[in-house]
């Protein structure tokens, strides 16, 4: 059993399919958690032998991310996280915060093409400027392993991720992505993982808000 420090009830939700991913890993698989929060599925991956490479815009979580970890773990290897960003290229924008506290959601980034949900943006606590890149620019520079499964949560950002990932999608195995349902780019985004990246949808989640699911893809 996995005790974490900051938000231990997460792997506890009923009808969690991010989880059910997760444990679907092999050990050694390499996973990649973009939208770490304060790193429970990373962590849980790592628990279970896998490789671990996670990514945080928000320092507040992303500080609550290592200490999870290192409660647990020390400093053992297998498990990288970064403070930054995934959107479509290099850069510094606007970080809507909506949740300031430890394990908060609502973070987005500011964003032409954003496609998350509208309660994500319906009260902003604070505004920071963040880096932000894409993930191919950022397995080159870090030298990152190649990703074979990725859990994508990064509230609203989705559509620029694809942009910025072309080579990670199509080393990818699968991916589970969570998806606002009722937006003009929610068929455009499943419609580059089908058509441009082969990917199946092999299963859908509850709804977690009203138009808001995870979305399991295989190749």
């Amino acid at each position: 059993m996995i005790q974490l420090k900051h938000r231990p009830e997460t792997l506890n939700q009923p009808n969690d399919l991010v989880k059910e991913y997760v444990e679907a890993l092999n050990k050694g698989d390499v996973f990649y958690d973009l939208g770490a929060c304060v790193g429970t599925y990373g962590i849980l991956a790592y628990s279970l032998g896998c490789e671990v490479v996670a990514f945080e815009v928000d320092e507040v979580n992303y500080d609550a991310l290592k200490e999870n970890f290192f409660l647990l773990f020390g400093y053992e290897q297998g498990y990288k996280a970064l403070n930054i960003g995934i959107a479509d290229k290099e850069g510094a924008i606007q970080l809507y915060v909506g949740q300031s506290e430890i394990g908060g959601h609502h973070k987005t980034l500011d964003l032409e093409n954003f496609c998350g949900h509208p309660a994500s943006r319906s009260e902003i606590e604070n505004t920071i400027t963040v880096p932000v890149d894409g993930l191919d620019n950022l397995i080159m520079k870090h030298n990152l392993p190649k990703p074979q499964h990725i859990k994508i949560d990064i509230d609203g950002s989705e559509y620029a991720f694809l942009a910025g990932a072309k080579q990670a999608l199509t080393d990818a195995e699968s991916i589970i992505i969570e998806l606002y349902e009722d937006n003009d780019f929610f068929q455009k985004i499943v419609d580059v993982l089908e058509k441009e990246h082969k990917f199946t949808l092999f299963q859908k989640g509850i709804e977690l808000e009203s138009g808001l699911r995870d979305y399991w893809f295989k190749k």
